[in-house]
């Protein structure tokens, strides 16, 4: 059941002109958030059914239109896993879920379901486009003791839903991406970036950047990765908060450079772009900050409790925010404008997490 929201919201379109419509001066540029936004929720801890995806459609009227339960609206079931990754390339979602061990491949706008890959998918991560190919990461079976072996990257074929390949890689692959013909892999359980040919999936060789390197964000050309903590067995931090931060990456180089210490960024390391070429967002402890790469200062923008997700919307600048109060019931999403000032809160599923634009 679809139920509806209507809220006080002012669109500034960006003048983003693609390729597609330089010559035509009259039509009007499209850019990402100006129709709408998905938020996927992983759902209470170990209650894979509890997993939903939200999609709202944005009217010029200055109307949201909320599905809580957008995915299942569309395809006519649930996504029976935790969702781990949502990642788009403007045509194509991947979802990745845990538990039910799928890659899902959809369309952004429709959430319709094309493609499901369920076979040698074991503990799926995140994932990263190049043309008609995902690179998905995968933690592999777990053990025992709670940990896992036989870490991968898979290589999805977009158009027949299909592995191509996989190659091997270093524990816990978390954050990928792929940059000048080159893959980059966060093994967040080690403290290397490692980086292999797109050409070959050979390994080039590997960045150690010191700490558990978690995500990456392209930005002005730029490639970055966060750097986040880990426990020792008594669970005390294993590396020093001068060491955190992010970190801009040489991939050709093998090096990284820039370094903006910023102590307070989550384990998981989540970073996102923003539409200032010289600023990333990050969450901490109950804040998210602004860290400029050019000055590196970092500016505490948002202060909220419970923070999971964060994203700017292209098409307007506004901060969307997933807020988790507890992992039992349902989360929230606030929109702020780009000064933090809070315009908006629509309900979303139990903890919320990764936002699209569309």
């Amino acid at each position: 059941m679809k139920k509806f929201y209507k809220f006080q919201l002012i669109f500034a379109f960006i003048a983003v002109i693609f390729s597609s419509c330089v010559e035509d001066k009259e039509s009007t540029p499209y850019v990402p958030g100006s129709e709408g936004f998905q938020l996927n929720s992983y759902g209470q801890f170990g209650k894979p059914n509890t997993t939903s995806i939200m999609g709202a459609s944005i009217f010029g009227d200055d109307s949201v239109t909320v599905s809580q339960q957008a995915y299942k609206d569309q395809n006519g079931e649930i996504i029976g896993g935790h969702v781990e990754g949502f990642t788009s390339n403007g045509e194509l979602t991947v979802i990745t879920t845990s538990v039910s061990e799928q890659i899902i491949i959809a369309n952004t706008k429709t959430l319709e379901k094309i493609h499901v890959i369920n076979s040698g998918v074991e503990t799926p991560r995140y994932a990263a486009f190049d043309g008609n190919y995902a690179y998905v990461t995968q933690w592999g079976p777990v053990q025992s003791d709670f940990s896992y072996n036989d870490p991968k990257v898979h290589v999805v074929n977009l158009s027949t839903g299909s592995i191509e390949n996989s190659f091997s890689v270093g524990s816990n692959p978390e954050g990928i991406a792929v940059v000048d013909g080159k893959i980059l892999v966060a093994a967040s359980n080690t403290t290397e970036v490692e980086v292999y040919n797109t050409s070959d999936l050979e390994k080039v060789g590997s960045i150690d950047v010191g700490v558990h390197p978690q995500h990456f964000v392209y930005q002005n050309n730029e490639i970055w990765v966060s750097l986040g903590n880990g426990y020792n067995p008594d669970w005390s931090p294993s590396f020093d908060t001068a060491k955190l931060g992010i970190a801009k990456i040489d991939v050709n180089g093998l090096s990284y450079s820039n370094f903006v210490n910023y102590p307070g960024i989550t384990n998981e390391g989540n970073i996102q772009p923003t539409t200032n070429a010289d600023e990333i967002l990050a969450i901490g402890s109950g804040e998210i900050v602004v860290i400029n790469t050019a000055s590196k200062n970092v500016d505490t923008l948002i202060e909220e409790a419970a923070i999971t997700g964060v994203a700017q919307n292209p098409s307007t600048n506004d901060i969307y925010v997933a807020l988790t109060p507890d992992y039992e019931n349902p989360g929230k999403c606030k929109i702020y404008n780009e000064s933090g000032d809070e315009k908006a809160e629509i309900p979303a599923g139990v903890n919320p997490v990764h936002f699209i634009f569309y």
